[in-house]
């Protein structure tokens, strides 16, 4: 039996239902026109004659719009090979960009804390040098500090993604656009393929200057938005997870706090994996 609903091959993505209304209301006007032509008025009568002339080139017009600013939209993740091809129609998004926005953005639970004078004595100088620094880009952005930040964000997360691709024997795509249900496209920074199940990963960087709980919220907020918007029929076997890297210490109570942030969040059922820049830097013979 059956276990999915009966479609036409023809209205199985988005084109396919335009073309289907497009039909149907030509078809509609040219039946009255020619059926009951007698029965309706001489203004009615040209009226309806314009609508059959102009409504081609109107959608040709449209279409031709479409096709060229949104072309990739009018198809559904049926029309497409394997997941990989519908995953790959999104174009790549500016990874200086959003890695700009990412470490200038601060969570609603992670305050602008300037360190106190004792835990400044704990730090090493790079690390309060860097805590500092976090803070200062935070209120001036600096183009100079926020280059700086967005370089150790993008070796951070890069490191962290090797590390999970060893792990996991994955492979891995960065910075994927997914199709939304509504048409459009919703980013992930990575997905990561094994040979049996699919991974949606979110990753932030923290710097000393910021929380723990503060950077897994965040990216706890955006897979939850990727859940909510996001096509995810076509993705077999998938799981989110987040991925959080630490520069500088980071106390044992709070990434007990993270973890159970993260499992506090239902639907949908995320992973978490936290990691330190400095052991990653050392493991990979950067240090």
């Amino acid at each position: 039996m059956a276990d999915k609903l009966s479609v036409p091959n023809g209205v199985r993505n988005p084109l396919g239902i335009i073309a289907l209304f497009i039909s149907f209301i030509y078809a509609l006007s040219t039946t009255v026109l020619g059926v009951r032509i007698k029965e309706i008025s001489l203004f009615s009568q040209h009226a309806l004659i314009i609508f059959i002339i102009l409504f081609p080139v109107v959608v040709f017009g449209a279409f031709t719009y479409l096709v060229i600013r949104h072309h990739k939209k009018l198809y559904g993740p049926g029309d497409f090979k394997d997941d990989r091809s519908f995953l790959e129609t999104g174009d790549s998004p500016n990874v200086a960009e959003r890695l700009a926005k990412d470490v200038t953005e601060a969570a609603p639970e992670e305050p602008e804390v300037v360190p106190s004078a004792s835990s400044q004595s704990t730090q090493s100088p790079h690390h309060a040098s860097s805590s500092a620094e976090s803070l200062e880009v935070r209120e001036s952005s600096s183009p100079r500090q926020v280059k700086e930040l967005i370089e150790r964000a993008y070796v951070a997360e890069t490191l962290a993604i090797q590390k999970l691709q060893q792990e996991l024997g994955a492979t891995v795509r960065r910075n994927v656009k997914l199709i939304a249900r509504s048409g459009g496209a919703v980013e992930v920074d990575a997905i990561l393929d094994t040979e049996s199940d699919r991974y949606i990963v979110e990753l932030k960087y923290r710097d000393p200057g910021r929380t723990l709980i503060g950077r897994t919220a965040l990216a706890l907020k955006q897979l939850v938005y990727v859940h909510s918007v996001a096509n995810l029929n076509a993705l077999v076997n998938h799981h989110f997870m987040v991925v959080v890297v630490s520069e500088g210490a980071t106390p044992p109570e709070s990434v007990v706090k993270a973890r159970m942030r993260v499992k506090s969040v239902s639907p949908p059922r995320i992973q978490f994996r936290h990691f330190q820049l400095e052991d990653l830097r050392r493991e990979f013979g950067f240090e």
